[in-house]
């Protein structure tokens, strides 16, 4: 176990992560700093299924499900995801009851980044203060107000 706190806080540090919780607002938690980690399954665009809880990807906004972009979201993460193993670092807030967290893969890779990159997610300002902006390729996805 000991082990395993070592190599997640090594991972938080290299990515840029603090121990201190990240912040957005939403409902406290009482899991910040804590870090999760498990078999990933995605649900659409900004949430998946580690193990047996769902999480909200911090720091990005996807389309809605029943939409074209949702759908192809959704497949994407799917598709990358889906069996994997993830760490993710719960940030201690939640929205809508769900925990908010930066999730990586194995080979360290940033589950929020990677959707972003591929033109099927946005940069939440609000919550990531610009984190991903640098990443956005497609700028015709709705962006909602909450974001700003």
């Amino acid at each position: 176990m000991a082990s395993f706190k070592a190599a997640a806080l090594a991972v938080s540090l290299a990515v840029g992560l603090t121990t201190a919780p990240l912040c957005w607002a939403g409902e406290e938690s009482n899991f910040a700093p804590y870090m999760v980690a498990g078999t990933a399954k995605a649900l659409d665009g900004n949430h998946i299924m580690v193990d047996d809880m769902e999480v909200r990807l911090w720091g990005i906004v996807a389309p809605e499900r029943n939409t074209w972009s949702g759908a192809a979201a959704a497949n994407f993460l799917s598709a990358s995801i889906d069996g994997s193993d993830v760490r993710c670092r719960l940030t201690g807030k939640r929205i809508y009851k769900r925990p908010i967290a930066v999730c990586f893969l194995p080979d360290g890779q940033d589950v929020s980044a990677m959707i972003v990159a591929e033109g099927l997610a946005l940069d939440c300002r609000r919550m990531s203060g610009g984190r991903y902006a640098h990443l956005e390729s497609n700028k015709r996805l709705p962006y909602p107000s909450y974001c700003m």
